[in-house]
């Protein structure tokens, strides 16, 4: 089991809930405190643990980079419309998407299983030219104020006419609404990734505020 950016340490009790009776348990604090427990080995992390954040004010656009503005500015120009969908809808229209997507199946696999626990936590929108989805991106609203991405994907398409900066200003306008403040845009390359991360953490990077890091992990036999 594997618990990340969690600020408890996960007990016996908790594995037992979701039918665990032993296991090795990863865990990555959500913040610098050692765990209580002497037997938590300190492992190098190789996972995923940088994340970027914003926090959201109502002239957003004004913090975003010049790049990112421009971009917004011929998104503009195209006439595309941006939809507020269903879990269903958006998990065909994902699935049918003509994208380069390492690990597509699984990225569509874990938001069926996550937003069947709690659809309203979600908020999935679809980018449309005409009929035709060219982007979508479903974001996950943990707390009252603050909010994660949690999948995204464009067509070639969707990247010629800028649906990806689209849909990030969409995400902005919609969490005003609901007063959130706190936007994650999850993960980021670090040191340990593939080159290939390297175009979505640029991308990000026009419009976050800041960079966390989440380097340690621990191991327990529980």
């Amino acid at each position: 089991a594997n618990f990340e950016r969690v600020r408890e340490e996960p007990t016996c009790e908790l594995l037992h809930q979701h039918w665990f009776a032993h296991g090795l348990v990863m865990r990555t604090p959500a913040s610098s405190i050692k765990p209580k427990h002497w037997w938590w080995i300190r492992l190098p992390y190789t996972g995923f643990y940088l994340d970027g954040f914003t926090r959201l004010e109502q002239d957003y656009q004004k913090k975003w980079s010049a790049r990112a503005r421009r971009a917004q500015k011929k998104y503009l120009t195209h006439g595309l419309e941006i939809r507020c969908v269903s879990r269903e809808l958006f998990e065909k229209e994902y699935a049918q998407a003509h994208t380069k997507t390492p690990y597509k199946s699984s990225f569509i696999r874990c938001f069926h299983n996550l937003t069947a626990i709690d659809p309203t936590a979600f908020r999935n929108f679809l980018c449309y030219q005409n009929d035709t989805v060219v982007a979508g991106m479903s974001v996950f609203d943990y707390s009252p104020t603050s909010s994660v991405h949690f999948v995204a994907f464009i067509s070639p398409e969707g990247k010629d006419l800028q649906a990806g900066t689209g849909l990030i200003d969409y995400r902005f306008q919609t969490s005003l609404k609901q007063w959130l403040t706190y936007l994650s845009f999850d993960h980021l390359k670090d040191p340990s990734m593939w080159r290939s991360h390297i175009g979505y953490t640029q991308f990000k990077e026009n419009f976050m505020d800041f960079t966390v890091a989440y380097k340690t992990t621990y191991l327990r036999a529980m």
